[in-house]
């Protein structure tokens, strides 16, 4: 068709056309060198944006699962740290209890004196297993088990890791002052004997009928609610409330042992009648006696306090394997995820990233097309002016 003609300039909607694509394209091609993306929305590639956005969100969660993991590494390296504290403490009582066992050369004035840094120890196990935390956290006393560590990018089991740390105060290592897994406590009533739980400092009483006690030609029958619980202060109470009036108290006394005695001075007897404890088991005595805790104050206990605080050092050597484990287990966790969020961020830079020399190549010619467009879209506008040279 020819272009002269005035109402429509054909040639000038073709520079036009071509000018508003070369214009589109050198703003594209502006945008991702100013920003280094060639997918910065949907509108850019649809499928690629929608997998970037899902490889991004996954190396983020990866960093997030390092940062956890790494946090986890501290909080057992915290633990391990006080586990280690109480294991040489265990092997100075383990020391103690050696020396008070050997009787032939102790007096009751070094049995005392060990027996003092022996209960110090005691208490020092104690303050570390009550203080030990991660924050607020407590690790030591017990508190801290079915914790989950969350060191993946997803709610999923395989990326969890489930963390408990058994309590390590010296009653749970069994070697405390007041009862504790190793220390027989006891109740010897009559010709029964009746055993607390390992490790239990109360007693659970299903009968109602406790026991019978004859002073004299008086007897007083002992009873609780049935069903109860009760601490050895309230054993003891609970006993001496109801025999007070025949003349026989009950207290614990300060080594932690539950006695009965006449204040009249009379002699008296005590028979089971009756009552259920945990773990009862028949056996000849005569006196009642609650037996608590380990100590090194006498040859005997020492050698008792020797099997119990070796125990308790196998315990504590436990702790520290299984804690030491976990340790070892997310140190690999957080070197195999820093590794998989370096790939992850590689795959997404190959779908996001624009290749910056490329880019600057297109937008050189751009910048060409843009000048020589102009150029010819002046000159398609000057064509109809030829038709006044037909005039």
């Amino acid at each position: 068709m020819s272009s002269l003609v005035v109402d429509t300039n054909l040639s000038a909607m073709a520079a036009n056309n071509a000018l508003n694509a070369t214009d589109s394209q050198m703003t594209k091609a502006i945008t991702e060198l100013s920003t280094g993306l060639s997918i910065q929305t949907a509108a850019d590639g649809p499928a690629a944006y929608v997998q970037s956005q899902a490889l991004q969100s996954q190396a983020n969660g990866y960093q997030v699962a390092i940062s956890n993991a790494q946090d986890g590494v501290s909080l057992v390296q915290t633990a391990s740290g006080a586990l280690n504290q109480i294991s040489s403490i265990l092997q100075t009582m383990n020391q103690l209890a050696l020396s008070s066992a050997n009787g032939a050369t102790q007096d009751s004035t070094s049995l005392h004196a060990n027996q003092q840094e022996f209960q110090a120890l005691q208490n020092d196990i104690n303050q570390i297993a009550a203080t030990t935390s991660y924050g607020t956290t407590n690790l030591l006393n017990g508190s801290f088990s079915n914790q989950t560590l969350q060191v993946g990018a997803f709610d999923v089991s395989t990326q969890q890791i489930n963390l408990a740390i058994s309590a390590a105060d010296a009653n749970s290592l069994g070697v405390g002052s007041t009862g504790g897994a190793g220390a027989s406590v006891q109740a010897v009533v009559g010709d029964q004997n009746l055993v607390f739980a390992s490790g239990a400092t109360s007693v659970s009483l299903t009968a109602a009928e406790l026991m019978t006690v004859t002073e004299g030609n008086v007897t007083a029958l002992v009873t609780v609610a049935s069903g109860v619980t009760l601490t050895q202060a309230q054993f003891a109470a609970t006993i001496d409330s109801q025999l007070s009036a025949i003349g026989i108290a009950a207290t614990i006394t300060s080594a932690g042992s539950l006695e009965l005695y006449s204040t009249s001075g009379t002699a008296f007897s005590a028979v089971d009648s009756g009552a259920t404890f945990i773990g009862t088991t028949a056996v000849a005595a005569t006196a009642v006696t609650i037996a608590t805790g380990v100590s090194v104050d006498t040859q005997s206990n020492a050698q008792a306090a020797i099997s119990a605080v070796q125990s308790a050092i196998s315990m504590v050597d436990s702790i520290e394997a299984s804690v030491g484990a976990v340790q070892n287990q997310l140190q690999a966790i957080a070197a195999n995820l820093t590794v998989g969020q370096q790939n992850l961020t590689a795959a997404n830079s190959q779908l996001v990233d624009v290749n910056m020399a490329q880019e600057m190549t297109t937008f050189s010619t751009d910048q060409i097309l843009m000048q020589t467009g102009t150029s010819m879209l002046a000159q398609a506008q000057q064509a109809p002016q030829l038709v006044l040279k037909l005039i």
